[in-house]
């Protein structure tokens, strides 16, 4: 799963100062009109944008880290799921009625 946290390189507890500044430094890497030779900067960019604009408001932040501990249960539930029903499934031959 990645994140808004993960597109600008920062800790999920970083302070606005510190996404702030990912944004800039990133920003300036990134920016079309500086990278016009990088055909992968423009939609680069609209990553690092959408991810600042999501991180910079407290309430969308808000939003956005609980989506991120839902898909995390939700993740966990499935592997979980999968390594059940891997461990539960006969095997050709098996003998499961045992008396």
């Amino acid at each position: 799963m990645r994140t808004h946290y993960d597109n600008l390189k920062v800790s999920k507890d970083a302070p606005i100062e510190v996404i702030q500044a990912a944004y800039r430094s990133l920003a300036k890497k990134y920016h079309p009109d500086i990278n016009k030779d990088n055909p992968d900067a423009a939609r680069i960019m609209k990553i690092i944008n959408s991810s600042y604009e999501i991180l910079s408001d407290p309430q969308k932040r808000k939003e956005h880290d609980s989506w991120i501990i839902k898909e995390t249960w939700r993740e966990r539930a499935e592997a979980t799921l999968k390594k059940n029903a891997q461990t539960s499934t006969p095997t050709p031959g098996q003998d499961h009625e045992r008396f």
